[in-house]
């Protein structure tokens, strides 16, 4: 019988011993991964700046853009975790379309030590990029011209700039829609600014070639804030012109349009526009 008890109780010993031991390891463990959780690696986030024209002239383009932006950069933090660990911060200033605020502007970004801006007009990053190729600090321009990019420095064009959209317009509508003898008759209509002078400069030095005559009497520029260009148009009625070609933004694109309209060029011509004036702002301002 004592042989008996003695068995037991060494039984129960080693029970009690083995459970003190796995819980010690548990413990240890659970310590361990807890120490793990509470000291995350904490990374520095990346600061960049975010220049769109909220207010002013182009306004129609500049205001959905720059919240547009800000939903993509909330969602790259809140969802992906920002990138590779990096929560982005970002500063974002309201240009207005105002050359001097934009200079303003690159000058904040340079003091604040962004690792790159971005802007969504060609002519603001025209302003801004003297100083931000003195400082080598990354531009990524929205809508982009090439003066921006050549020579290359500094400076990028995140879509083909306003020459290439000349371009594949012209090469599309020779394949796709003339449909006449010899050579089309194209004029253009430009805002006055590099996206009007990125077109330019593709039209002048390509129309030949891909088969579309071009007059210098047939070039115009407007201002952003043209209320009309009735007077400018009037004078292509007599040439004749098979298609015109505007590079400007929404609202001065809209004017144009609905000028060709009420003197009857259009429907007739075909009117091919750059990528810079096709928001809902142009549909709404131009009618459908």
């Amino acid at each position: 019988m004592r042989s008996m008890k003695l068995i037991l109780l060494s039984t129960i010993m080693c029970l009690i011993l083995a459970a003190s031991l796995l819980g010690a390891c548990t413990s240890t463990e659970s310590e361990t991964d807890t120490t793990a959780t509470e000291v995350p690696e904490v990374k520095e986030p990346l600061k960049i700046g975010m220049s769109t024209p909220s207010t002013g002239v182009a306004a129609e383009k500049g205001a959905p853009m720059g919240h547009a932006n800000l939903d993509c950069i909330k969602y790259v933090n809140e969802e992906l975790g920002g990138v590779n660990g990096h929560e982005i911060d970002v500063l974002w200033l309201d240009n207005g379309y105002d050359a001097s605020k934009s200079v303003t502007i690159i000058k904040r970004y340079v003091e604040e030590d962004c690792l790159l801006f971005t802007t969504s007009s060609s002519g603001q990053m025209t302003a801004m990029m003297g100083i931000a190729n003195e400082n080598e600090l990354a531009g990524f321009a929205a809508f982009s011209s090439p003066n921006l990019t050549q020579p290359p420095q500094h400076i990028y064009g995140q879509t083909p700039d306003y020459g290439d959209d000349w371009a594949a317009f012209a090469k599309y509508y020779m394949d796709n829609i003339w449909e006449g003898t010899g050579k089309p008759k194209m004029a253009l209509h430009l805002l006055n600014n590099s996206t009007g002078a990125g077109a330019r400069m593709a039209a002048e030095a390509k129309a030949a070639d891909i088969g579309i005559e071009l007059r210098t009497g047939w070039i115009f520029e407007h201002t952003a804030t043209t209320t009309s260009e009735i007077a400018s148009l009037t004078t292509l009625l007599s040439e004749e012109i098979d298609v015109l070609y505007i590079s400007s933004t929404p609202a001065p694109t809209s004017i144009v349009i609905k000028n060709a309209v009420e003197l009857g060029m259009y429907p007739g011509i075909t009117i091919g526009c750059g990528h810079a004036g096709f928001t809902k702002a142009l549909v709404d301002l131009a009618g459908a």
